[in-house]
Order: C-alpha cells, then structure tokens, then sequence
C-alpha cells in the first residue's frame, strides 16, 4: 500500500477526515466542554458552565428529524435555510456578547488565550475584544442544528472540502453522563444529514459530500448488549463508513484491569468485547478513528491520561495486523522536540502495518513557532519513515473553531505542507491518504468502498468520481 500510486492522488480535491457537525443535544455537554474541550485547564469548570448557558436550546431529535426529512423529501428550501442561519447565527454571537457579565468577560481574558500561547500573568494585556467574540461564536455552533452545522462547517472553509468525514462521539461512561439524544437518534440523524449531502441538497453547500464514522464506547457495552449491534448496523446498513473510539474516556483499547473497569470480571468482559470488535472492523475493512493525543481525558489525575497511547494500539494491531486504524492528532504538535515522543512512535510503526494511518486535526497553524518545530520533525519522519503515504489531512472542526483565526486552517496547512513537501505530497496528505484509508479511490476499493457504492447505487444517486469503482 505504502508509496502506490493511483487516480485518487491526482484528484485535487480536500478530504476532511477528521471533524465533528454534533450538537450540545448529542454529548454530555458541561464534562465535554470542560474535560474534552478546554482540557481540564485552570478555570474549566467556571468557563464549561458559561458554554452551558450560552448552549441553551440546542434542536434535538425532534425538531432535527422533521427538518432534515424535509430537505432529504424536497420540502424544505436550501436558499431560506441558508439565508435564516447567516443572520440568525450573527445577531445570537453578538446579543450574547451583548449580555456577559463583567465577571464573565474577566474569565474569558485571563483564560482563553488571544493566541496559542497559553496567557500568562500579562494576561490582561494580551486579551483583545475579538477574544470574546471568539469564544461566544464557538460556544454558539454548539447550539445549531446538524443541518445549519453542515452549511456552517463549508462557509468556514469557502466550499474547499468535496468530502466531509464528522466523527460522533460516545463519551457517556468517561463524562458519568447521558447525551440528551441516544445513539441509535444520532445514528438516524446524521444518515439523513448524509443522504441529504448525496443529493445535494445541503444549503449552500451542494458540492459537500459528508459520510459520518459512528460513535463506539465498549463501557457502554459492557451494560448494554444492543450497544455492539447498534453500531455495526450502522456500518453495514445505515451509511456509517468508519468508527470512532475514544479511550481516554477512561478504557484501554488492549488491556483493561479491575482498575478501570470496576471488577476483574467486567475487566476480561471488556477486553472480550473489544478484540472482538477489532477483529470484526478488520475483517470487514471498517475504519477506526482514535483520539491519539496526550489530552481530552476526564481526570488529570488518573491513569486514563495513558490510555489510547501509541504504544496500546500497536498491541491492538499485533493482534489485528489489518485493521485501519487511524490515530488522530498524530501525538499532537508540540513547542519542543522532546514532547514528540507519541508521533515518533506512530510514525515509526508506519512500516509494519500498511493500514495504519495519522491526522492531524486541531493543530495551532497561526502559532509561526510552533509550526516551525512541528514541520522540522514531520520533514524528519518522511525521509525515515512512511509518513509521507499515511498522514491525512483533518481539521478537528468545530472544536478547533475556539482557536485563532480558524477559518485559515485549510489553506494555511495546505500552503505549509506544500512548502515544506512539494505539490504531489501536499495532494496525497490533503486527499489520497486518506480516500486510501477509507478504502475508496481508484486502484483502493475495499469492502468499506464497495457498502458505500452500494449506498449510492440503492438511493438511484450518482457516486462521485472520488468514490471510486471496482477493478476491471
């Protein structure tokens, strides 16, 4: 697989493989903004309570249903749609700028960095007004609908992306809390946000394609045995073309113990129900996405801080050398050399197992500095490892939408990467990489490419040329 050459590299198009279009209804929202989101950092507790209250009224299943059944069925207008989120999604950024109390604007200063250095004792000066702005406009996108979302996420990037990959996220036993909407809901959602993208029929954006990976939490299996078959039936029946796992909720992919998983009874169970589950992805050629950076974990202070690192995963894959797997973030960028310890481990397994990939979504490209050490080890790693041919292209949004001038991330990366690797590199990292992880493309059709071609078939749709066909 490494260093081949196909049709699906001379594309030039933009593959996101790494984002999220949930809203505030689909995750435990105060854990997930403080533990995930602003990383357990001095004073997330207050600034998660402030998301919460800026989230208020987020549509759930109900209303997101009828709505998207409405666009999929022809009912609803695209052009109203779009023309209703651009003035109603400004005038909810500035009334709650309007309405933060001074206590509440001090928070956002001396917390929320201006810039991705973090803010120090000068904070005050470092603060701008933009940062309000900033922080209200990200909270916000948590209260849209998944529709509005998906015309939102292509407004961000100017319609560069052809293909979409949101990632659900199943976070309930890390964060001790449920998700107002359960996930067969999202599942029944976001295939219709997916169908919709097929027709074209999204506002404003007829050009993007989204096909979502569903979320996987195998805590959650261990109490509830439909959990298992609701996620593959995603997989086979309902569009779903990857999953996502997320272990620093407080699981390890390979060897969990009483320690995390109450019981040593419950332990080898949950060891059980994964290596199974890997062992079916493997066999069906089903993507894996895993958060792969040393952050996002519930408690600071416990072990999950370890799970999910480079080093469980190649256990994973030991024991299912064909997995795709694809360890997202990369081990994250760092401002010295010696906090890269996770990409070079990713990055030196490159060479033993041909499916296992990397992105690098929610990095700080207007951090010049950062940039300049992160790019010096990725420049390093291609000329001794396969990095080159597995990293893809991911921007993390929205979450990355609370960082500096996020609407640059594409172009900004885009214009880093050629730089630093030459056009024919820049076009795999920012398309063929991944469309070969995802098993589509010319010359790269898997099962996982072939249940999609299906999708398309079924419905009586056109499949893009990206998509790809069999062989002959």
């Amino acid at each position: 697989m490494s260093g081949q050459a196909d049709d699906t590299e001379n594309l030039g198009i933009n593959v996101d493989i790494h984002c999220h279009m949930f809203n505030a209804t689909d995750i435990p929202i105060n854990g997930f903004v403080r533990h995930v989101a602003l990383h357990d950092g001095l004073m997330s507790a207050p600034l998660a309570a402030l998301a919460v209250k800026l989230v208020s009224g987020a549509p759930g299943y109900v209303g997101d249903k009828a709505r998207l059944g409405g666009v999929v069925g022809g009912l609803e207008r695209a052009s109203a749609a779009s023309a209703d989120i651009e003035t109603t999604f400004g005038a909810e950024v500035a009334a709650a700028v309007g309405e933060l109390s001074d206590d509440e604007r001090g928070l956002i200063a001396t917390q929320l960095p201006s810039s991705a250095s973090p803010i120090g004792a000068e904070g005050a000066e470092a603060f701008s007004p933009d940062v309000l702005v900033r922080f209200v406009r990200w909270a916000k996108l948590f209260c849209q609908s998944r529709l509005d979302l998906a015309t939102l996420y292509d407004r961000f990037f100017s319609g560069a992306v052809v293909l979409a990959v949101p990632l659900l996220v199943d976070l309930s036993s890390g964060l001790a809390d449920n998700a107002q909407t359960t996930l067969a809901q999202q599942i029944e959602l976001f295939e219709l946000l997916s169908r919709a993208s097929m027709m074209g029929r999204l506002p404003d954006a007829g050009q993007l394609r989204i096909h979502p990976f569903v979320g996987f939490d195998p805590k959650r299996a261990l109490d509830d045995g439909s959990t298992v078959a609701t996620v593959k039936d995603a997989v086979m029946n309902k569009g779903f073309i990857g999953v996502k796992v997320y272990p620093e909720m407080g699981w390890s992919p390979f060897c969990n113990t009483a320690a995390n998983a109450d019981t040593p009874e419950r332990a080898q169970a949950l060891n059980a129900i994964l290596d199974e589950f890997f062992g079916w992805c493997a066999d069906n050629e089903v993507p894996v996405t895993a958060h792969c950076n040393h952050s996002n974990y519930p408690d600071p202070n416990s072990d999950a801080a370890d799970f999910g690192s480079p080093d469980e995963w190649l256990q994973v894959l030991e024991a299912h050398p064909r997995l795709r797997l694809n360890l997202g973030h990369f081990g994250g960028a760092h401002d010295t050399l010696q906090a890269y310890t996770w990409t070079w481990t990713i990055a030196n397994a490159l060479a033993s197992y041909d499916a296992l990939y990397a992105d690098v979504g929610c990095q700080h490209v207007e951090d010049a500095a950062l940039m300049r050490v992160h790019f010096d080890v990725l420049g390093k790693m291609a000329k001794s490892t396969p990095m080159a041919d597995r990293l893809m292209f991911g921007t993390d949004w929205y979450m990355e939408a609370v960082n500096p001038n996020p609407n640059d991330f594409l172009t900004e990366y885009q214009r880093r990467y050629e730089a630093a690797f030459g056009s024919a590199q820049a076009v795999k990292f920012m398309s063929g990489n991944a469309l070969r992880f995802l098993g589509l493309g010319a010359g790269s059709l898997t099962a996982n490419g072939r249940r999609l071609r299906q999708r398309y078939d079924g419905l009586g749709l056109v499949a893009p040329s990206w998509l790809g066909k069999e062989a002959g």
